[in-house]
This record gives structure tokens, C-alpha cells and sequence, in this order.
């Protein structure tokens, strides 16, 4: 799953749009439907509830793609392309508990939904505490990070797009070395959006 399912999947959540770009290869069928080579043109594709009253489990779904033997599917219906940004790291805070904050400002010049950042730090010099977004950004905006020893990445999604707006993320390092830290500790190795062409 890529940032820009999660986007879609926010916006369909809040009815922003009904649809997800799947063409017409895909079908799908209750998860618990046994399918065999006799019923599959059978299987039922919803679940009726009168009236839905209380929570239910159990009631997956399972997504079958047409035709697809070798598993490298790629829609032909929905085309994306990278979004316009401008990546700044601004001003290295000392925090009082002797860690360092760094925020990286993300200004969008396109209706972006999603993105993905690449981050690669000093790690002989810093430890990746934590990251989060800035209380002024996108408030439907969701991210999530992981680091390995030297490389972070970031993934962002939003329900409502990044349009002319931007995404501050605050990155946490506790200081582990002895040399003084700046912004050359740190270097943005690569930012890739997705914006739809048309939905």
C-alpha cells in the first residue's frame, strides 16, 4: 500500500469520492464465499443489513483481478504524476531536554494528496527520536515514519489535497557524537508525490 492509497481511502472515508481507480479488471466477493472453478462467476459482491444496528466482524471483502497470472498489475485507467514542491530544512532548535528539533518544510504548488520523503541523517553524530506535523498543517494530514540506522522515511496522506498549502514535519534526534550539529548532518535524498490527472 502506498501514501496515495491511504489518501484515497481518507477521502473515500469523509465521501469525497465514491469510486477507487481500479478499472474494470478487479471484482470482489465476500471474503468467507467459497470459490471454485463452477461459482465464480456467482459470487456476491455486497452484504445486505436491515437495518444495521450494531457493530459487526467478520465481513471482509476479497478483491480478485481478472486474468492476472505473472502479479504485475498496473491500471491503465488512472494515470499520476509528481506534484510540484519545494523541500526547505529551516532552523536546528535545541530543546530544553538536550535533544535537537528539525523541521522540513514541504510548500505544494499542486492539489497533491500524498507523498513519500527520504531523509538520510548523520547517524554516527545523531539517533532518530521521532517525527510529527507541525499544529499548523493540513489538519486532515495523517504521516508515518520508519528509520533504519542512517535512512528515514516518511510517508504523509491527506483527505483534503495539499493545494498551495504546506506540511511542516518535525524531526526529533537525540545527539549520540561529538561534533556539533547542523543542517549538513542532514540531507533530503528524495520527495515523490502523486497528484491525480483526473478522478
Amino acid at each position: 500500500m502506498t501514501p496515495y492509497d491511504a489518501a484515497l481511502i481518507l477521502r473515500h472515508t469523509v465521501n469525497q469520492n465514491a469510486k477507487f481507480p481500479i478499472g474494470k479488471d478487479w471484482t470482489f466477493t465476500l471474503h468467507d464465499f467459497k470459490i471454485s472453478d463452477e461459482n465464480w462467476s456467482l459470487a456476491p459482491n455486497s452484504r445486505t443489513y436491515a437495518p444495521l444496528k450494531t457493530d459487526r466482524i467478520n465481513q471482509d471483502y476479497l478483491g480478485i483481478l481478472y486474468g492476472d497470472v505473472s502479479g504485475n498489475w498496473g491500471s491503465e485507467d488512472f494515470s499520476l504524476s509528481g506534484a510540484q514542491t519545494q523541500i526547505s530544512i529551516t532552523a536546528l532548535e535545541q530543546q530544553s531536554d538536550g535533544k535537537f528539533l528539525l523541521p522540513v518544510s514541504i510548500k505544494f504548488y499542486d492539489a497533491a494528496y500524498s507523498g513519500l520523503l527520504k531523509m538520510q541523517f548523520n547517524h554516527q553524530n545523531l539517533k532518530f527520536v521521532s517525527c510529527g506535523k507541525d499544529s499548523q498543517s493540513n489538519d486532515t494530514a495523517i504521516l508515518e515514519a520508519s528509520a533504519s540506522s542512517e535512512l528515514i522515511h516518511v510517508a504523509f496522506a491527506a483527505s483534503e489535497p495539499f493545494n498551495d498549502d504546506e506540511l511542516v514535519i518535525k524531526f526529533l534526534f537525540e545527539k549520540i557524537g561529538s561534533d556539533d550539529i547542523s543542517a549538513s548532518n542532514f540531507n533530503i535524498l528524495e520527495m515523490i508525490t502523486k497528484l491525480p490527472q483526473s478522478i
